[in-house]
């Protein structure tokens, strides 16, 4: 589930999303739901089974960019959940990251995060 109200802020800056699927892998490269935050599960408990677990590597995907202007932020969430489902049910090939074609912060590479990562900033500023 998304939250809506953290669309917002892109909403009313006008700038555009990019939603990125995050598929976890196991140590031998079979696609993981060990980091699956899902249904009544507690933050705790999600981090636990993280830890508890074979190590772990997130394959990120890169989807189109969605604008945001003119867009009610419950509809923008709901197209963003879909287009990153939609992704993940698509063979994601391992990347390696020194190959995008933008420069991210080594420190987002490592998040793990099941939400819509806002990188208007960074992507804006690519060859059209």
């Amino acid at each position: 589930h998304f939250h809506s109200s953290l669309i917002q802020p892109a909403i009313d800056a006008g700038v555009k999303i990019c939603p990125i699927a995050l598929q976890y892998r196991d140590a031998s490269g079979r696609t993981s739901t060990l980091a699956e935050f899902t249904g009544d599960m507690t933050l705790a408990d999600s981090v636990w089974r993280i830890l508890r677990g074979t190590q772990l590597s997130a394959v990120a995907a890169f989807t189109p960019l969605l604008t945001s202007s003119d867009t009610h932020r419950r509809a923008l969430a709901r197209t963003a959940q879909q287009t990153i489902s939609d992704k993940l049910h698509e063979p994601i090939p391992a990347q390696n990251f020194s190959q995008l074609p933008c420069a991210l912060p080594r420190a987002l590479l490592s998040a793990q995060s099941a939400y819509v990562l806002l990188l208007d900033p960074i992507l804006h500023n690519l060859p059209k």
